[in-house]
C-alpha cells in the first residue's frame, strides 16, 4: 500500500493511497463469499460458491463494486495510522481511480491558533450614560400602556386606536417574494405617524375612515427603506374599519406613579428606578459592545484557520437554532422558507459567514484558555447547572440531572472557561491591573493545534 500526502489549504491533508492487486484479489475473493452468501446458485450451498461461479453468476464488476465499498473505510483507518495524522472529524472519499486501484481521501486536520500579541491589545471603554430624552421616552411608553381607551363614534384622528381588517398587496410581482405583504383580520393599530407598521404612510392613509368604512389606497415604501428589496415599491392596500377607540394618556403625577406599581409613592420614587433600570440596560449593552470590539482587536492580530467540516457543521449548529426560534413562534424552518422562497441550500449557504465567525471567536477564545492554563473547579460548575436549573422553574428537577450528566458538565465548563477568557481579553485591553499568566506562549509564528473550542458565548 502506497501513501500519497498533500496539504490542502485550510487544514486538510489529501490522502491517495494506492492499493496493491493481490491486496484488491483478496478483497474480492471475500467479496465473492459474501455475495454467495446471499445468492441461490443451483449446485451449491449459500456461501460455498467458488469465486469462478460467483464471477460469473453477478459479473466482474459486481465483485470488484463490493470489494471497493469494503475496503474504503479498512483503507482509510490504515492509512491514517501509518501517516500519524489526526483528523479532527470523519475524512471524505473524493475519488476511487482504477488500473491499479487508489482511493483518495480529504482529511479535516486540527484547526490552528496564532494568538498574536493579544496581551498589548487596547481598546478604549466608553462608558454607558443615560441621557434624559431616554428617560423621557421610558415614561411615554408606560403612559401609553396606561393609556384609556374609550369608543368613539367618529372619523379616526393621529393618536386613535383602530380595529382593522387590511392587506397589502405588492403591484409589481418580485419573483423571491409573496404577491400579499400582509393581510391581517380585526387587528388593533395605533394611528400615529411614527409607527411603520403595516408599512410607512399607513397611518396617515386610514385616517379619516370611520367604523364601516372600506377603503382602498396605494403606497409605496421609502427610498431609503431599510428592507432593499421593497425599496420605492407600491403596494395596493384595503383597509376595513371595525372599530375606534380614542386614546387618553394619563398625566404625570404621583397618581401615575402608583398606577405603574404600588411600590412607588411619588413620581419622582418612578424617575429614579426608571433612570436605574436604563443605566442597567446601558451598561449591559456597553459591556456587550465592548467584548464584541475586544474579541475584534485581538482577532485583528491573530490567525485563526479550521478545515471546511467545521464549518459545515457550525452551519448545521445554526440552522437547527433558526429551527428552534420558529418552532417556538408556531412555524417550521421549511415552512419559513417556502414562504420566502428561498432554498434551502441558499439557506444554509447564508448561514456560513455567522459560522465562521463563531468559530473564529471560539478557537481564540480556546487557544487563551490554554495559554493562560484558565480552569474551571465542580463547585463552579455545579453552580452554573443550579442556576440554569432554577430558570426552567417547575420544571427544574427534571432538567437538573441532564445538565449534570457527563455532556452537560463538560458543556457548561466549556462555556465558563470561554467566559473567563473573554474577562481576561476584557481586563487586558482596559488596561487593567493583571496577575501574569502562568506561561504566555506568544513566539511569533508559532501555531496551536487546538482540540477543545470553548465557546464565544
Amino acid at each position: 500500500m502506497n501513501i500519497d500526502t498533500q496539504a490542502v489549504e485550510p487544514c486538510q491533508m489529501k490522502l491517495t493511497v494506492e492499493i496493491d492487486a493481490e491486496r484488491l484479489q483478496r478483497a474480492k475473493q471475500a467479496a465473492a463469499r459474501k455475495l454467495s452468501g446471499r445468492l441461490n446458485i443451483p449446485g451449491f450451498r449459500k456461501g460455498k460458491a467458488p469465486y469462478a461461479v460467483v464471477v460469473k453468476q453477478v459479473g466482474e464488476a459486481a465483485v470488484t463494486e463490493q470489494a471497493v465499498d469494503a475496503l474504503g473505510s479498512e483503507i482509510y483507518k490504515e492509512a491514517l495510522e501509518l501517516t500519524n495524522i489526526e483528523p479532527s472529524a470523519t475524512g471524505e472519499l473524493v475519488e476511487i481511480a482504477h488500473d491499479p486501484l487508489k482511493f483518495t481521501f480529504v482529511v479535516p486536520l486540527l484547526p490552528q491558533v496564532e494568538l498574536g500579541p493579544y496581551r498589548s491589545v487596547r481598546v478604549q471603554f466608553e462608558p454607558a450614560q443615560v441621557q434624559d430624552e431616554a428617560l423621557t421616552a421610558a415614561l411615554e411608553r408606560l403612559r401609553a400602556g396606561h393609556a384609556l381607551l374609550e369608543p368613539v363614534e367618529r372619523a379616526a384622528m393621529l393618536g386613535d386606536v383602530a380595529t382593522l381588517d387590511f392587506s397589502g398587496v405588492l403591484t409589481d410581482a418580485l419573483p423571491e417574494r409573496e404577491a400579499q405583504l400582509f393581510n391581517a383580520k380585526d387587528q388593533q393599530a395605533l394611528l400615529e405617524t411614527t409607527e411603520d407598521y403595516p408599512m410607512p404612510g399607513f397611518a396617515n392613509a386610514v385616517v379619516g375612515i370611520s367604523a364601516g368604512e372600506t377603503r382602498n389606497f396605494e403606497l409605496a415604501f421609502p427610498a431609503d427603506y431599510s428592507d432593499e428589496g421593497l425599496r420605492s415599491k407600491s403596494v395596493q392596500c384595503e383597509v376595513t374599519c371595525r372599530g375606534l377607540k380614542s386614546r387618553t394618556l394619563p398625566a404625570l403625577d404621583n397618581d401615575f406613579a402608583a398606577l405603574v406599581d404600588a411600590k412607588y409613592e411619588t413620581l419622582l420614587d418612578l424617575r429614579v428606578a426608571l433612570r436605574t433600570e436604563l443605566q442597567r440596560q446601558a451598561e449591559a449593552e456597553a459591556s456587550n459592545v465592548y467584548q464584541r470590539q475586544v474579541l475584534d482587536a485581538v482577532l485583528a492580530g491573530a490567525s485563526v484557520q479550521f478545515p471546511p467540516a467545521m464549518v459545515r457543521e457550525e452551519v448545521e449548529d445554526l440552522a437547527k437554532s433558526r429551527d428552534s426560534y420558529l418552532r417556538s413562534m408556531g412555524i417550521t424552518l421549511p415552512d419559513y422558507l417556502k414562504t420566502v422562497k428561498k432554498d434551502p441550500a441558499e439557506f444554509m449557504k447564508e448561514l456560513e459567514p455567522e459560522a465562521q465567525e463563531r468559530l473564529r471567536r471560539s478557537l481564540l477564545l480556546g487557544q487563551v484558555v490554554k495559554t493562560e492554563k484558565l480552569a474551571v473547579d465542580a463547585a463552579g460548575i455545579d453552580a452554573r447547572i443550579e442556576r440554569m436549573a432554577v430558570g426552567y422553574g417547575e420544571s427544574a428537577a427534571r432538567v437538573r440531572p441532564i445538565l449534570g450528566s457527563e455532556r452537560g458538565r463538560a458543556r457548561i465548563e466549556r462555556d465558563l472557561l470561554g467566559e473567563q477568557a473573554l474577562e481576561l481579553l476584557v481586563s487586558i485591553a482596559k488596561g487593567e491591573s493583571l496577575l501574569p499568566a502562568a506561561e504566555i506562549a506568544q513566539e511569533s509564528g508559532a501555531a496551536a493545534l487546538v482540540g477543545g473550542t470553548p465557546g464565544a458565548g
